[in-house]
């Protein structure tokens, strides 16, 4: 049961690892993606001061790809936000069934009361409380019905499962904010072209 037990902590820990690079490489993006944005005033000056012009070939595919350019970086900052934002209900996605695994011993404490509202956001409430006995906790690690060793294994797979979710989310969420982030640095290249060849630099 102990090599079980550490087994299962180092899963844990190398998946949270995970999870906390895929975190920083999002911020990354994050920062790549704004410091694009600083381009956007300039595209959005020109596509308006020129859109009661006649338009030509140019003209047109300036628009076009500063419409790309625009839906590109927008779509890497909000996926990259997205990929960051804290999952609030892992075990939904994760199958536990036939039978389903139950611990008495909880591995995250999440449960606040009162829900958190706006408040929340700026202050620390004096009825702000988690929503776990201390006392209960520790009777669930000591008294437990079907061996403290088998709970904790039970609640370490659980996690390990949660977890794993949120790592392959991210991954995937990251990994399109990056191939997104590409595609605007691509396309800033024949913008600029074009914007030149119009003068609109």
């Amino acid at each position: 049961m102990e090599a079980k037990l550490e087994y299962m902590y180092k899963a844990i820990d190398d998946t949270q690892q995970t999870i906390r690079f895929l975190d920083t490489k999002a911020t990354a993006v994050q920062v790549g993606g704004i410091f694009l944005a600083a381009y956007l005033a300039k595209i959005g000056k020109h596509m308006l001061l020129h859109a009661s012009e006649a338009q030509t070939m140019w003209t047109i595919l300036a628009y076009l790809l500063g419409i790309t350019f625009y839906s590109l970086l927008i779509g890497t900052i909000l996926i990259a936000f997205k990929a960051i934002n804290p999952m609030s209900a892992p075990h939904e996605h994760i199958k536990n069934e036939n039978p389903i695994l139950q611990s008495n011993i909880q591995y995250y404490l999440w449960d606040i009361k009162p829900k958190p509202t706006f408040v929340d956001l700026f202050f620390e409430r004096s009825k702000s409380k988690l929503n776990h006995n201390v006392s209960s906790f520790y009777s669930s690690l000591i008294t437990s019905p079907n061996g403290q060793d088998d709970d904790l294994l039970k609640s370490l797979v659980i996690e390990f499962h949660k977890l794993s979710y949120i790592k392959a989310k991210k991954m995937f969420r990251v990994s399109r904010a990056i191939l997104l982030l590409k595609w605007s640095i691509i396309v800033v290249i024949p913008l600029h072209i074009a914007y030149y060849y119009l003068g609109w630099n």
